[in-house]
C-alpha cells in the first residue's frame, strides 16, 4: 500500500498482480479428493471451546436485587425507569442493555414485550446420578 498523494496520509490499495497463465490460479489449494460433500466442516477457531461463565457485574447484581425486592413488594415487575432510579442509572438505554444481558444469560425472562413483565428464573439444581464417561 502506498500513500495517496491527494489525501492526508491515508493509504491506497494497489491492484493485485495477475498470474502469467490463463488457467485458474495455481496458488489456490484444491479441495482434498477424499472429502465428501456430506462431511461436516472441521471446527475452526474457538467455537468448540467451553468458557467459564463470567461473574455478574455490580450493576447486574444490583438490578437482580432490585427486581427481586420489587416483585415481593408489588407482585409485578418494575419498569425500566423504576429500575434505573433504584439502581442509580439515569439512562433507560443502559438499564435495558443490562436487562438484555441478564435475559441472554437466562437469569431473567419476560412474558411480554415490555420489561415490566420480567421475572426471575430459578436455576435448575445440578443433576446427580451416574454419568457416563
Amino acid at each position: 500500500m502506498t500513500p495517496d498523494p491527494r489525501s492526508t496520509g491515508v493509504a491506497r490499495r494497489l491492484p493485485r498482480a495477475r498470474c502469467a497463465t490463463a488457467a485458474p490460479c495455481h496458488r489456490a489449494a484444491p479441495p482434498p479428493a477424499h472429502a465428501a460433500a456430506t462431511d461436516p466442516p472441521e471446527p475452526t477457531g474457538r467455537r468448540g471451546v467451553r468458557r467459564q461463565a463470567r461473574a455478574l457485574s455490580a450493576q447486574q447484581e444490583a438490578i437482580i436485587a432490585a427486581i427481586r425486592s420489587w416483585l415481593t413488594e408489588h407482585g409485578e415487575g418494575p419498569t425500566v425507569r423504576e429500575l434505573g432510579t433504584r439502581v442509580g442509572l439515569s439512562s433507560t438505554s443502559s438499564v435495558a442493555h443490562q436487562l438484555a444481558q441478564l435475559e441472554k444469560r437466562g437469569l431473567i425472562s419476560r412474558t411480554g414485550r415490555d420489561w415490566s413483565t420480567c421475572y426471575l428464573v430459578t436455576p435448575e439444581p445440578p443433576r446427580r446420578g451416574l454419568r457416563s464417561r
